[in-house]
């Protein structure tokens, strides 16, 4: 994880000595749904979902490489809620920004999750969390943005292989080939551009 923080710190500082950068912090809320897809030795799969309130809190930092193009590299802090717990992120998004006016900036990219903790009890979670994000910036002012986001999990962010416990009020049994939980976030936020 080191490496990868330092490589991005790297990148922002060879596109800031490049062009003209701005950049500024962000907070805002997570709508966060768990689905989780089970699948049996015998009998088909099946799929559920729990979902949860959190919040994110971060700084981005926005890189122009043509006139209405940037990159924006982003880190945040991001709490994701379940139904009957919590999990911490450290987060990586980068983002290919879509500027088409002033007012308004499209977003599409990956994020990458870094696992710190959680609140239940089992230690199942993965420690990498992978995914696809898009979303829009309205520019309120200068400095102001509203932000929103929709987070969709490729890799899982739990993984459970031992069967002889009660997840979720789910009882796990002997039948069960693998337990596997994906990230979906929705998000809404602030921004605040500082330069």
């Amino acid at each position: 994880m080191k490496k990868y923080i330092l490589g991005l710190i790297l990148a922002v500082c060879f596109f800031a000595s490049q062009a003209q950068v701005s950049f500024g912090v962000k907070a805002g809320y997570n709508s966060n749904i768990y689905v989780t897809k089970v699948d049996y030795f015998v009998g088909p799969s099946t799929n559920e979902s729990s979902n949860g309130n959190g919040y994110f809190l971060g700084a981005f930092v926005k890189l122009p490489l043509l006139k209405k193009f940037s990159i924006t590299p982003e880190l945040q802090f991001s709490k994701r809620g379940g139904a009957y717990f919590s999990d911490n992120y450290l987060e990586l998004p980068v983002f290919a920004t879509f500027s088409p006016f002033k007012v308004v900036d499209f977003d599409l990219g990956v994020t990458t999750g870094f696992f710190l903790s959680s609140d239940i009890r089992f230690k199942v979670n993965n420690s990498f969390d992978f995914g696809l994000s898009s979303g829009f910036r309205i520019n309120l002012s200068k400095q102001f943005s509203l932000i929103g986001r929709y987070y969709l999990g490729i890799t899982p962010a739990r993984s459970i292989t031992d069967f002889n416990l009660t997840f979720n009020g789910i009882t796990l049994d002997p039948m069960t080939k693998s337990w596997d939980e994906y990230n979906r976030t929705i998000q809404f936020g602030i921004g605040y551009k500082i330069k």
